[in-house]
């Protein structure tokens, strides 16, 4: 073996050592990164199910994660602002009339008593300075929460972009299985 033979061999040796630390550091960078994304995927538009999901994303962002709730079938009500029937089959008019519309027509998941349980439970809520719904979810938002709305599901209950609140986000199940992909926390509600 020649000087220049074991000069080649050591330098490849050493440039495989560093990719080695390199490829190491990469994986402890990622793993921070994700360490700190926390996804709530919210189908339920029951007022208890999803004040709890809003509270944990202002927990979650209060302690520097980045948060985001994708809505989908019934917590997609929860993000509408106002219904409109024009261009609709009359099928989709149909699913619209039983919808809530919106955070403050949102019921409990037990208890409701054909309205009087959810009344209630907003008295106490008011009585114990708890915020209303529709509160919590302009406070998370503000505080960068991001909420997405899954375009599938509009498409089977008939929404439009224009019948939910302004500056969401949209995408399909991709967007939501990248945004898990990426987080330390998965938290189904």
């Amino acid at each position: 073996m020649t000087n220049n033979d074991v000069t080649s061999t050591n330098k490849i040796m050493q440039l495989a050592e560093r990719v080695d630390v390199l490829e190491k550091e990469v994986k402890n960078l990622n793993e921070r990164l994700n360490k700190n994304k926390f996804t709530i995927l919210l189908m339920s538009g029951d007022l208890d199910k999803a004040l709890v999901a809003f509270i944990v994303a202002a927990g979650a962002i209060t302690m520097g994660y980045q948060v985001t709730v994708y809505c989908t079938y019934w917590g997609l009500n929860l993000l509408k602002r106002k219904t409109i029937f024009k261009d609709t089959t009359i099928l989709e008019k149909m699913a619209k009339v039983m919808m809530p519309k919106g955070p403050d027509q949102a019921s409990l998941s037990r208890m409701h008593m054909f309205g009087m349980g959810t009344k209630f439970f907003k008295v106490l809520m008011k009585k114990n300075h708890v915020v209303t719904l529709a509160d919590l979810i302009e406070t998370t938002r503000m505080l960068g929460v991001k909420l997405y709305a899954c375009e599938m599901t509009m498409g089977i209950m008939g929404m439009s972009r224009d019948e939910l609140i302004e500056n969401i986000e949209y995408g399909g199940v991709e967007t939501y299985l990248k945004e898990v992909v990426g987080s330390e926390i998965n938290f189904i509600v």
